[in-house]
Order: C-alpha cells, then structure tokens, then sequence
C-alpha cells in the first residue's frame, strides 16, 4: 500500500483545487485568464481562455469585462465592438486544450464620446454588471477612474 507523505498529500489537494474551478477573472497563466493586445492607436484585441468548468458566457463577461478595463484606464467611458475588423496581428499564448475550452475574442475600439451605435458600451455598466463574477477585481488604474466617473454622476444627479 502506498503511504502518502504530508508533500505529496499537499500538492494532491493543490492539484485537484486548481483543476476542478472555474477560471476566474486574471490575466492569463497556467489555468488560463485574459490577454490583449493592442493594435492601433485607441484599438485592441482581447482574448479569455477558460477551462472545462468555465461556460462560455462566464468567459464572454470576462472578455468583455477587460475591454471595459483597458477603456478605464486609458481614461475613457465608451467602447464599440469591431464590425468588420479586418486583418491583425497579436501573438496570444496558447494552451493545448485551447480547443476544447471557451476562449472568446473581441476586437473592439475606445470612443472619445458616447455614440448611438448599438455596438457601443458603457465601460462603466460592464464594469458593474460583471463585478460579482470577477469578485471585484479591477486594474488600480482602472479603479480611480470608475470612481472618478462615479463621483461625478453623484455630483450631477444632487444638481438635478
């Protein structure tokens, strides 16, 4: 009979917790997360890999989440989706069970302003909307920025 050392018992345990979760909302590694590129000017591109315990849409939140993130903290409110965005290059690290598991991808552009296209979003709204999934994480630079923009509609609304 094999006899497990305190080491081994620990790493198994390790083991099991890091496989059998859903990714949760990081920047990419091991166990998958987020990762961008950016591609012109005001334009990126954004990829979430996920695991076999991740669904798809738990994965799009996270991806657009991120696309939320880069707009925040590039002192910005709105993003519009790429229609048709047209060739691009960025290297993304891949996984071998990429395949197999969601890894939705957005090409999207930050607006200096909010616009009526039915492809724009509010960086603001995703932000609160996805925020008990990714349980509040968010960028430093981010943060200030949610909370300035936050403040203000505060201020503005006691106006009113």
């Amino acid at each position: 009979m094999m006899k497990l050392t305190f080491k081994k018992s620990f790493l198994l345990f390790l083991a099991i917790c890091l496989t059998s979760c859903a990714t949760t909302y990081h920047e990419f590694n091991f166990s998958g997360g987020y990762q961008s590129a950016k591609l012109a000017e005001d334009s990126y591109v954004v990829r979430f890999n996920g695991n076999g315990y991740t669904s798809f849409d738990l994965a799009t939140q996270f991806t657009m989440r991120h696309c939320a993130e880069i707009t925040l903290e590039q002192g910005k409110r709105y993003f519009v989706k790429a229609l048709n965005p047209g060739p691009y290059k960025a290297k993304f690290i891949t996984t071998s069970s990429a395949n197999k598991f969601p890894t939705p991808q957005l090409i999207f552009m930050i607006l200096d302003s909010k616009s009526d296209s039915p492809n724009v979003f509010d960086a603001v709204r995703v932000i609160d909307e996805t925020n008990n999934s990714a349980k509040g994480i968010l960028s430093p630079e981010a943060q200030k920025y949610y909370n300035i923009l936050i403040e203000n509609e505060t201020h503005q609304g006691k106006e009113s």
